[in-house]
């Protein structure tokens, strides 16, 4: 292959605008990846974790696969190329945000990737975001209730060990069904 048809490709105003998108699409993408693992492992210094956050990644894609050709036929691809690529600019932003803020975490890192799942699996924003959020919510309220319950049993004279793990799995069952369904009342409906 010559220098010259390779050029000749370039002539054409569509491909090279679809190529030099592409081509910063597919960077921003692979700077995600590598992010993404980067902070995983700073965090956790686990390869179970750094593999569960590959696997989160990956599995949307091939999932979603099937069906993005029947979407592409169905749909204007402008404007699904469009909706995909806000939503994985909006899904970096948040990250940066979160890691600037100081308080992403594991758990925090996996909700958004849980809730990019959702979005790709159900073919949802909305839906994404109310899982990601909800998980958030139940997160904080672990941490606050697994911190506070074992010193309020201890004050009151009940060995935490024993009680600790019946009020700790009630409040998060309870807070997480309640902030899925008041997110989603809010969100979807």
């Amino acid at each position: 292959m010559h220098l010259s048809s390779f050029t000749s490709l370039f002539s054409n105003r569509n491909y090279a605008i679809f190529v030099s998108g592409n081509l910063i699409s597919l960077t921003g993408n692979w700077v995600q990846i590598v992010a993404v693992a980067w902070l995983t492992w700073e965090m956790t210094g686990s390869t179970l974790w750094l593999g569960i956050m590959a696997m989160a990644q990956v599995v949307p894609f091939v999932l979603v696969t099937p069906w993005a050709g029947v979407l592409a036929d169905r749909y204007e691809r402008r404007k699904i190329i469009f909706l995909s690529q806000s939503g994985a600019c909006l899904t970096a932003l948040t990250l940066f945000a979160l890691y600037e803020l100081g308080i992403l975490t594991i758990g925090v890192l996996f909700a958004v990737l849980a809730g990019l799942v959702a979005w790709f699996w159900f073919d949802s924003q909305a839906l994404g975001v109310v899982i990601a959020l909800a998980m958030i919510i139940n997160l904080v309220v672990a941490g606050l209730a697994g911190t506070t319950i074992p010193l309020i049993l201890d004050r009151s004279g009940i060995d935490p060990a024993v009680a600790s793990s019946v009020f700790l799995t009630t409040i998060t069952d309870v807070v997480g069904f309640a902030a899925f369904l008041g997110l989603a009342a809010w969100l979807l409906l």
